[in-house]
């Protein structure tokens, strides 16, 4: 079975505290749960590599602005950018959606169409 490529230290290093993981099961065949706030924006992952599946909210103030619940996804990547540390959940081959958390929270989706 193909795990996503991103390792839990890579995602403790980015969202730089300890994950929740709700079972007794040693991840990655469990979901690993992130929370980070920057100002009045905070954004909560959960990446399930067993099941491919992720889960990305964003709340500004008090409401929630975004949410993505993601099932069976290609892969999660981890990579630096100088010293830029960002996350790659690639939905499909085709389909990216990249979060940043430094210096501030950046969502960013690409979409290549097949001609």
């Amino acid at each position: 079975m193909k795990l996503f490529s991103v390792e839990l230290w890579e995602l403790v290093s980015f969202f730089e505290v300890e994950p929740e993981i709700p079972t007794d099961e040693a991840w990655p065949y469990t979901e690993a749960l992130f929370v980070a706030t920057r100002q009045s924006v905070q954004v909560s992952c959960a990446v399930a590599p067993a099941y491919k599946d992720v889960r990305i909210i964003l709340i500004a103030g008090c409401e929630r602005v975004y949410e993505l619940n993601a099932l069976g996804i290609h892969d999660v990547v981890y990579r630096r950018e100088g010293t830029l540390e960002l996350l790659d959940f690639y939905l499909t081959i085709e389909h990216r959606l990249t979060l940043r958390l430094k210096p501030s929270i950046l969502l960013e989706q690409t979409f290549k169409a097949n001609d």
